[in-house]
């Protein structure tokens, strides 16, 4: 089958899956849609604009990490494709390598280099994971002030505490070796492809790809390495993601004239963006409007107030963006996002 063909056809079943995700659990959107309805629409117009700065925001991550690759980018460009990433990882997840793929699908569009451009959207995960722990530092210190820390969000912390350690000690090996790195890399993938052959699935990862992936992103550790800033500035915009989100939670408090603390919100915080990340389902629907709710009530919030303001921030923070994560991937793939790079274009 022709290239092209295959790109439209991954297209469609991402098409689809969204069309899918979003008939399955229409009954949540429509229960966090009429929470909006119930608050005071002027905050929630302005909890509407920050929501629009996150994209802003993530867009200027990837700028930061593309610059300190060498590869120079437009925010207005980047803007639509995190929306789109962030889209496709939610209807089509495979632990961050959809918008791995678009990212690398458009670098080849425009001839630049795909290796690079798979690093650094490897390393907007990272960032992206470790600008989180920092702040899930601070809500398990409030969880466990207030005596109402439980198993599960234990459980959630430790997993992700493994993943951002493991990707840590990564960069680390990468920054010493690539040799190191392919090593490590390679056992990783090994343990990942046998657990895939025990759940009966195809290979996670190919085994054959390790070697070039660890060598390009060696390269591009030491590269940033030349200045610290390469490092940090990623990281703040990771924090800067974190402190918008815990903005439009506030802004759902006072729509919905509920009394907090510094320490209701973060802890909330910690709670929702934990399930979100750490569930069995896509960017934790379902799981988050259960738990969430009942985090907020052992930090003192009443039960009714805590599921309306979950209702209200998930829909803004979440059905808005793939909204328009949907509409961004629609527009991309309008103007050529998967095809031949622009020199082959007429």
């Amino acid at each position: 089958m022709p290239a092209p063909m295959i790109r439209r056809i991954l297209i469609l079943i991402v098409l689809f899956a969204g069309a899918g995700f979003i008939s399955l659990h229409f009954s949540s959107l429509s229960a966090e849609l009429a929470a909006l309805g119930r608050g005071d629409f002027e905050l929630i117009l302005l909890a509407l604009g920050v929501v629009a700065l996150v994209n802003v925001n993530m867009a200027l991550s990837y700028k930061a990490i593309f610059n300190a690759l060498g590869i120079e980018e437009s925010v207005w460009r980047l803007i639509p494709l995190a929306a789109a990433a962030s889209f496709i990882n939610i209807v089509a997840p495979s632990v961050g390598a959809s918008s791995v793929a678009l990212l690398a699908s458009e670098a080849h569009r425009r001839g630049q280099p795909v290796g690079r451009a798979t690093i650094a959207a490897t390393f907007y995960m990272l960032y992206d994971l470790l600008g989180f722990m920092l702040v899930l530092a601070l809500g398990i210190i409030v969880l466990i002030r207030r005596n109402t820390l439980d198993a599960s969000e234990i459980a959630a912390t430790f997993t992700l505490s493994t993943v951002a350690v493991t990707l840590v000690v990564l960069m680390a090996l990468g920054l010493k070796s690539a040799e190191r790195l392919e090593s490590a890399l390679l056992r990783l993938a090994r343990i990942a492809n046998r657990l895939a052959a025990w759940l009966r699935r195809p290979a996670f990862v190919d085994e054959k790809r390790t070697h070039s992936f660890a060598q390009d992103m060696a390269e591009a550790l030491l590269q940033m390495r030349s200045r610290k800033r390469n490092f940090l500035l990623p990281l703040l915009f990771s924090l800067t993601h974190r402190v918008l989100f815990i903005a439009v939670l506030v802004l759902m408090f006072l729509a919905f004239t509920t009394p907090f603390s510094a320490g209701t919100i973060i802890g909330g915080f910690s709670i929702g963006y934990l399930f979100t990340v750490v569930s069995p389902t896509p960017a934790g629907i379902g799981v988050v409007e259960t738990l969430m709710p009942l985090g907020l009530v052992s930090l003192n919030v009443p039960l009714g107030r805590a599921t309306v303001i979950t209702l209200a921030y998930r829909a803004l923070t979440f059905w808005f963006p793939l909204l328009i994560g949907f509409v961004a991937f629609q527009t991309l793939h309008g103007r050529g996002l998967v095809g031949a790079p622009e020199s082959e274009q007429v």
